[in-house]
């Protein structure tokens, strides 16, 4: 008995060293493995983690390069754009100021009693018949922006042409005429010269003489042609007047056909301020090869030399022709309409000397018209802020019968 109660009292003492001291180890290495299960999971977690961070990292650099040569390239791209921004603008005050210049005078009276220009420009004029025809047609390339043949019009175009005549326009709004059929009872006026240069113009133009001054139309923009109703418009502006020329294929009262072109000008005063105002229309007459045409007029007879009309002399017509003994081509030109404003006068001169006065040419009966011209001119009068203005003339084939 004694025996057992020691044994007893060792299981006990056993026991009680096992639940202080075993089982806590026990439970202290199971959390220590568990631990370093978690720690090298975390650590594997950790590399991964890492190695993602360190791919974002270059993602990351690499998208900021990119970014950078982006920046650098939208940097460059502005730069270019300033520059081309710059040369634009440079451009279009360059287009401006040419446009400007096309609404400056060309000369004022105080101008033309100093200016020597004119008559440094005659004096270049050559004296010898062949020289001079050479050294006209050369004039006639530069003062025309167009080379070559015009394109045929249909719908658009720089011609408008029918069997009887056709009327040739440049993007400057000047203007030529010839025939193309020509009269059907003439079979020798097909396809021949009614005016210089056709079909590219040049040597025919328009004064507009506002306050004193003259300007020689140009049109600001590409003349508009309309097909169906056989017309050219364009448009040209002098300060706060603005102008029209339109040029139309119309019925010719002595004919009754379509082979006449009326020139008209329309001019609004779109100010506050009353303006004087004066237009001139002057045709480089040339029948066929002939560009010292003979004219003809009703009650005077042949004109050769250089003569003026005005007033109540102004007839209703005038003829030009290419040869006065035997014509083989026949223009005329009508002056006076119903209701339209009347000219103040007619000139039919020389062509070279009109051509380098722009404005009140005084004629000289005793001098040979030559390389013949004729002006029709509306004297200065006032025109009112809202008013608008219209001056006409006709210009195109004639009968026989009217010879």
């Amino acid at each position: 008995m004694g025996k057992s109660k020691k044994l007893l009292c060792v299981l006990l003492c056993l026991m009680m060293v096992f639940s202080q001291v075993l089982l806590p180890a026990a439970y202290a290495f199971e959390n220590a493995e568990d631990s370093t299960q978690e720690n090298s999971v975390l650590t594997e977690t950790d590399e991964q983690s890492g190695t993602e961070l360190n791919d974002d990292a270059s993602q990351v650099e690499e998208t900021q390069n990119n970014l950078v040569d982006e920046d650098s390239a939208t940097d460059q791209n502005d730069n270019t754009d300033l520059v081309d921004g710059e040369n634009l603008e440079d451009s279009s005050e360059a287009d401006i100021d040419s446009e400007d210049a096309q609404a400056e005078p060309i000369e004022s009276d105080v101008e033309m009693e100093d200016d020597e220009s004119d008559q440094n420009d005659l004096a270049e004029v050559p004296v010898d018949e062949d020289e001079y025809a050479e050294w006209k047609a050369q004039l006639a390339n530069q003062m025309n922006p167009q080379s070559g043949r015009m394109t045929t019009m249909s719908v658009s175009g720089n011609r408008i042409y029918n069997e009887f005549l056709e009327l040739a326009v440049a993007s400057n709004g000047r203007y030529t005429m010839g025939t193309t059929g020509g009269n059907p009872d003439n079979p020798s006026d097909d396809n021949k010269k009614l005016l210089y240069g056709h079909p590219s113009p040049g040597t025919s133009y328009t004064t507009i003489r506002v306050d004193q001054t003259n300007y020689i139309y140009q049109a600001s923009s590409q003349p508009v042609f309309d097909g169906e109703n056989n017309t050219c418009t364009s448009y040209y502006s002098i300060g706060d007047m603005n102008v029209e020329q339109v040029l139309s294929v119309v019925k010719n009262n002595s004919t009754q056909r379509e082979d006449t072109v009326q020139v008209k000008y329309i001019v609004t005063n779109n100010g506050y301020s009353s303006h004087d105002l004066g237009l001139r229309i002057m045709f480089d007459t040339m029948l066929g090869s002939n560009d010292s045409a003979p004219f003809r007029i009703p009650g005077i007879g042949a004109v050769t030399t250089e003569l003026e009309l005005t007033g109540e002399n102004i007839p209703e017509y005038w003829q030009a022709f290419d040869s006065l003994t035997n014509p083989s081509v026949i223009s005329q030109g009508t002056l006076l309409g119903m209701d339209e404003n009347k000219p103040d006068k007619v000139q039919f001169t020389n062509w070279s000397r009109v051509y380098n006065t722009y404005w009140g040419y005084n004629v000289n009966p005793s001098l040979s018209n030559g390389d013949s011209a004729v002006s029709i001119i509306w004297e200065q009068k006032p025109i009112e802020p809202g008013e608008t203005k219209e001056f006409i003339t006709y210009y195109g084939l004639s009968e026989f019968d009217r010879i």
